[in-house]
């Protein structure tokens, strides 16, 4: 994770805006330049989270949350939610009521991409790294797809075209 995180490169095309906001003055379609010292996020407080479209054409737009133990959680779309393509210049933030609280102090980061094609963003989530399930790969079949799960992803995803890409790295605090 931490390898493919250094080498993803922002590609124009994609804006992404994470902040700690009043969500009744949260602008999706803008956001603050981060402070020089990087942008902070407050521990337990909603986050309010959104990318724009800057593409010339329509995009899907996906956003992924690492936290500093790698695991990974799909933040857009919302709950899993299948979004329409985004038009050019159009935000997409999470739905009313679905916050994003950060529950953990430290490194919290942010990646989104935008794709011409729909993606199963769902496949890039995983659970932490130092989390280990000691009764996952006991019997011989299960310890079969345990090792194809460690080696290898599913060929099972579109070939994409046009694709941007932002990161936005902020620290939680108290």
């Amino acid at each position: 994770m931490e390898a493919w995180l250094t080498t993803v490169k922002p590609q124009p095309g994609l804006s992404l805006c994470v902040q700690n906001v009043d969500p009744a003055d949260f602008n999706p379609a803008w956001c603050p330049p981060p402070p020089p010292a990087g942008r902070t996020l407050r521990l337990n407080a909603p986050a309010m989270v959104s990318v724009v479209n800057e593409a010339a054409g329509p995009r899907f737009a996906y956003v992924l949350a690492v936290d500093a133990k790698y695991e990974v959680a799909l933040v857009l779309p919302a709950f899993g939610a299948v979004d329409p393509a985004l038009a050019p210049g159009q935000p997409l933030r999470p739905p009313e009521g679905q916050d994003i609280i950060p529950a953990d102090l430290g490194e919290l980061r942010f990646v989104a991409l935008a794709s011409d094609v729909p993606l199963n963003a769902a496949a890039l989530e995983q659970t932490a790294t130092d989390v280990v399930d000691l009764q996952a790969c006991l019997s011989a079949v299960a310890r079969a797809f345990c090792l194809g799960a460690d080696t290898r992803r599913s060929g099972a995803l579109p070939n994409v075209g046009n694709w941007s890409a932002a990161v936005a790295i902020t620290r939680v605090i108290e």
